[in-house]
């Protein structure tokens, strides 16, 4: 008798675990979370240290037989310090829409998320703090006005509450003193909030 209950207890679980993964569902919410940039071949010119910023918007994901898409809309704002002699830094404001591919394990309201994708980034203002002679010195530091990542990450998900950690590997040059590149590489960390589910 015992080992039947155990029989159906376990049964009953796997299928309430297949049918969460199978089955459609849709959510959509918000986050918000804080990122840390890097400059790949960054020169003496730039702190190479992590810059932290800021990022917040909306979210929805999608999800059928064990695969989910995810796509954001994020108003992105980072900071770019100088440093060998040079004092100051620049914030570069975007709207990011990162779009994402991958897989859950677990059940709807909780489990581990695994996912890689694209960022198109598109740079809406690049505000400068520096003191003039600086500015002279340093020329200009330009974004492109659109710019793209290459990202891939993990999330939980704790019922309606999501943690995120996520690589973005940057794929556009951003040209300093007229000539010179680098590129911009972050790591961001990011709490998000179901709204609405299905």
């Amino acid at each position: 008798m015992k080992k039947s209950l155990l029989t159906i207890v376990i049964l009953a679980g796997a299928l309430s675990f297949t049918k969460a993964q199978v089955l459609p569902s849709f959510a959509m919410g918000i986050k918000g979370g804080e990122n840390f940039l890097t400059l790949s071949n960054s020169p003496s010119t730039f702190n190479t240290s992590n810059q932290s910023g800021y990022f917040g918007g909306l979210w929805s994901r999608f999800g059928a037989l064990g695969i989910n898409f995810q796509s954001e809309v994020l108003y992105d704002k980072r900071n770019v310090d100088y440093t060998g002699g040079l004092t100051g830094s620049q914030a570069v404001t975007s709207i990011d829409v990162p779009l994402l591919l991958g897989g859950k394990i677990g059940t709807r309201s909780f489990g581990v998320r695994f996912y890689a994708g694209g960022i198109a980034s598109f740079v809406i203002d690049q505000g400068k703090s520096i003191i003039p002679s600086v500015e002279s010195q340093l020329k200009s530091f330009e974004y492109q006005t659109e710019n793209y990542y290459l990202t891939g990450g993990i999330g939980v998900d704790l019922g309606r509450l999501s943690v995120d950690a996520r690589y973005e590997k940057g794929l556009t040059d951003i040209t300093y003193n007229l000539t010179q590149k680098t590129k911009p590489n972050l790591f961001n960390i990011s709490v998000a909030f179901t709204m609405f589910r299905l």
